[in-house]
């Protein structure tokens, strides 16, 4: 049940036609907004598409070669993400755009969605509310998962439907290995210099470009990175930083590092077994909670 003072955001589900009562989105019949497949517990995702290839989805249009008709899926210019966190003040928004930017800065444009950040006031039921929204290119591709990582190349799976040639496909490998080398590279120089990483754990964060490059494409979370026996906790319970370390260093052993993967002074402590076995337990709980999805709740 919505609180009385809720506003958009504060919705477990919302449709393209919610979206008409952000004002600082053009109510215009060039474009249609429609609800992506993945989203997240901190963000509504929205793809926004030119209405003329909406139409073309729907009727089809004849191919002059082949002499049928096609249906192609309407391609996103861009993508719209709305996210489900409440703020109680201008500073905490201005915190949130200043951590994109950290990551911006450290990854650079090759390895994050760029994203205008836009600070919303959104009316609710009592009073105006203070939202952040994305609107962020569209990075198309193939989701690549820390936790699947399989086999001699892990990488392979994303190219074998587009590569003709074996070839062409050991040369895309190559290509999005040495571009995951230099991603996990900035991250760890991240870690080391400001104390923070980004979420790169979570189910569709990254994707994996036909051109072999890796980037993230969920920039809702960014965690500090603190050396203590404490497991640090984000806003919605989840243990952020220990799992986004975890991914790190399977990406480095299983796709960069292989036999020659050492862990150092960051897996030495985020990677204990004693450590490990407890931030699993943590996930879990984590996991079993939200697996209803009608048990999400707004943060208060």
């Amino acid at each position: 049940m919505e609180k009385p003072d809720s506003t958009i955001a504060d919705r477990e589900y919302l449709a393209g036609d919610d979206l008409g009562k952000l004002g600082f989105l053009l109510d215009s019949s060039s474009f249609f907004y429609r609800r992506h497949p993945h989203q997240g517990l901190r963000s509504h995702i929205f793809e926004i598409l030119s209405a003329k290839d909406v139409d073309t989805e729907s009727v089809g249009q004849m191919d002059p070669d082949l002499g049928i008709r096609l249906y192609p899926r309407a391609r996103p210019r861009y993508m719209l993400r709305i996210l489900r966190k409440r703020f109680t003040a201008l500073d905490d928004v201005l915190e949130e755009v200043r951590l994109y930017k950290l990551i911006l800065h450290y990854l650079g444009p090759d390895f994050i969605a760029l994203s205008t950040e836009c600070i919303v006031e959104c009316q609710g039921e009592e009073k105006a509310k203070i939202m952040l929204c994305g609107v962020q290119e569209y990075v198309s591709g193939v989701k690549i998962s820390p936790w699947n990582l399989t086999g001699r190349h892990p990488l392979a799976t994303c190219f074998e439907t587009t590569c003709r040639t074996r070839g062409e496909l050991a040369d895309r490998v190559a290509r999005a290995t040495g571009s995951v080398a230099i991603f996990i590279n900035r991250i760890r120089r991240m870690i080391a210099e400001v104390g923070y990483i980004p979420d790169i754990a979570g189910n569709g964060n990254l994707i994996v470009t036909p051109s072999g490059k890796i980037k993230i494409v969920d920039i809702n979370n960014v965690v500090p990175v603190r050396f203590d026996e404490s497991i640090f906790l984000d806003d919605r319970g989840y243990p952020a930083c220990d799992k986004a370390i975890e991914a790190l260093s399977l990406f480095e052993r299983k796709i960069v590092g292989s036999t020659k993967f050492l862990p150092d002074g960051l897996y030495q402590h985020f990677l204990a077994p004693e450590r490990v076995d407890k931030v699993n337990r943590v996930a879990e709980q984590f996991h079993q909670k939200f697996r209803d999805p009608g048990s999400w709740q707004s943060p208060a």
